[in-house]
């Protein structure tokens, strides 16, 4: 019987953990105790994707796949509106610049993947970020790509900006 993680079950009311079953399949049962009484249950996850909105689908070595089309440029993705190829040409050719524009969009965070590795950029290239009071995160853009799903899902105002 395969072990269950304890944040599901403890997402699952009243869950005897050794009672779980398929946990490959993303169909998790338990047996329900109420009463003395047990009962099967079953617990299915399912991914979803809001109409509309932009979500990464798959990254691998030089490219991203946004709502299953692939790029292979450096691109800003915002969770609405179009995927636009981004200017930058790689991290070394980042300039303040780059940084400002992104502000014009009224993001609440921008998020920079460096590519395969993470890398800091210099802070007077994110001085006006800093500035306006926007929130910014470098990270490696596998990384950047599963930290924007996220932050997209929660409503936030969340800007990547993708280098590959």
């Amino acid at each position: 019987m395969p072990t269950v993680p304890r944040f599901v079950t403890a997402a699952l009311s009243y869950a005897d953990s050794a009672a779980v079953r398929n946990c490959g399949t993303a169909s998790y049962t338990d047996r329900l105790s109420i009463d003395g009484q047990h009962r099967p249950r079953i617990m299915k996850f399912h991914v979803t994707t809001p109409a509309g909105q932009n979500l990464f689908t798959g990254y691998g070595d030089g490219y991203v796949a946004i709502n299953s089309e692939r790029y292979e440029h450096p691109v800003l993705v915002s969770p609405e509106g179009a995927i636009e190829p981004w200017d930058a040409s790689s991290f070394d050719a980042l300039t303040r610049e780059h940084f400002e524009a992104l502000l014009a969009r009224g993001p609440e965070l921008v998020l920079l993947g460096t590519g395969d590795t993470l890398r800091f950029p210099r802070p007077e290239l994110t001085r006006a970020l800093a500035a306006a009071g926007t929130g910014f995160e470098a990270m490696d853009t596998k990384a950047a790509c599963r930290t924007f799903n996220i932050l997209m899902a929660e409503g936030r105002r969340v800007i990547a900006a993708i280098l590959v």
